[in-house]
Parts: C-alpha cells; structure tokens; sequence
C-alpha cells in the first residue's frame, strides 16, 4: 500500500479543500481522511505531500492527437504518456486526422488503439463530411462507431443553415456539438488577437468580432431549435 500524506486534497464535488491524507492500494484510493491510521508494516511507501495539491484526475476536452495520418507529430499513445504525466487522465481526440473521423472504420481504429495507452480516450467525429462544412454526417452510425461528440474543430461550420440543422441531427441521438467559433472571413488569415501587439510587430491581427459572431450565431440556433452546443476554447470577454 502507498500512503500519500499531508496533502491538500481539492474535490470540488465533495466540497473538499482541507489538509488530508490518502491511502492508496493497487492503484484504488481505499481512504481519504484527516489522518488515516494504518499498521506500519502494511505500508510499503509513504510519501510526505506537504505543499502539494491532490486533485482528481483532469479531462482534456479538446486534443489534437494527429492519429492516424499525422503520426509524426503525435499519436495517441505518445499523446496518453503526456497527457497522463501531467495529471490528464482522460481526454477528447478532435477529427482533424487523416481521413478526417467522419467514418466508422476510423473510429474503429482510434478505439481499438486507445485500449493500449494509459489514459481514457474518447473519440469526435466531425460535423460534416471531410469538414467541409457541406454534407451532415450520420451521427448515429458514428455513435455506435464510438463517437462521443461531433465538431469540425478548426474547420467552422460556414452555414448556420447547415449548422442548426446538424444540432437538431446531433440531438436526436443526443450527441453533444461542439462549435469552433470563428469567421474565417473576418479572420482573414489573422496569426494573432488584433491590437497593440500585432501593429508594434507588424503581424496580422485576428480582429475579436471573428469569434464573438459565430458564438453569438450558435447561442442563437441552439436557443431557438432548443438544442445545445458547446463552445470550445472561449477566449474573449464578450464570448
């Protein structure tokens, strides 16, 4: 057994925010207390955690793993060792791959190959047929396939047409839609946030109304089909 102790122990669903100590065995917490009492001879290792913080594990919900067809930047197992070295034990693979996840013998092979990494790996599928912002894909099939969630990532839905009537699409099968909001015209190729810094070092600027129309739209849709969405890395004040 292994006995983390004087840890600050965080658990926002517990309420907990205090000084504890936690017995561990077989990688199963067995006691989370204010001083856990335990025969010395049981104990293989402790662990003094004074000033450190003790916190469940992280979810990452949105992780470019680049598996398959980008492998060399990322895979999923490479990603799985880091996610996990940081404290991350599960995350969401966006469907920017190659192919792009909008079928089920891709999803296939990212939940076959998510069985041998350390972390929990869950799997979107994308809005439309190779993020094209066109044709709707089959969320039920891509469910069954093992999608948990549809979002052309950083690939906008241009359409709002085509947008709300992925949401009602997606809530039949009660698939959460997750938006990247940005209008790429306004955008315009943009490298960073248009301000002070991008004039002093001569960088295109990425003017702010890019993200907070789109965000604005997708409110809107979801509020008036009665749906809902989720907005993905929320950056500005008025978002």
């Amino acid at each position: 057994m292994l006995l983390l102790k004087n840890a600050r122990v965080v658990d926002y669903l517990s309420g907990i925010d205090e000084k504890r100590d936690i017995l561990v065995s077989a990688g199963d917490i067995l006691s989370v207390s204010g001083k856990v009492k335990v025969l010395p001879d049981l104990v293989e290792n402790i662990i003094d955690c004074s000033g450190l913080v003790a916190i469940p594990g992280i979810f990452d919900m949105h992780v470019h793993a680049r598996d398959p067809g980008q492998t060399h930047k990322e895979d999923l197992k490479s990603c799985s060792e880091a996610a996990i070295a940081g404290g991350v034990t599960g995350f969401l693979c966006m469907p920017n791959t190659e192919p792009v996840t909008d079928n089920e013998q891709t999803l296939k092979y990212i939940s076959e190959k998510a069985k041998t990494c350390k972390a929990k790996i869950y799997a979107a599928c994308s809005i439309t047929e190779g993020q094209e912002g066109e044709k709707i894909c089959d969320f039920g099939a891509l469910k069954e396939a093992g999608a948990v969630a549809a979002t052309d990532d950083g690939k906008p839905v241009r359409s709002a047409r085509v947008m709300g009537e992925a949401m009602i699409q997606a809530g039949d099968v009660k698939m959460p839609i997750i938006s990247h909001c940005e209008d790429l015209d306004i955008a315009h190729g943009g490298l960073i946030n248009a301000g002070k810094v991008s004039i002093i070092f001569g960088v295109w600027g990425m003017h702010r109304t890019s993200e907070n129309i789109i965000t604005s739209r997708e409110i809107d849709l979801a509020r008036d089909l009665y749906e809902k969405v989720h907005i993905a890395h929320v950056s500005t004040k008025e978002a």
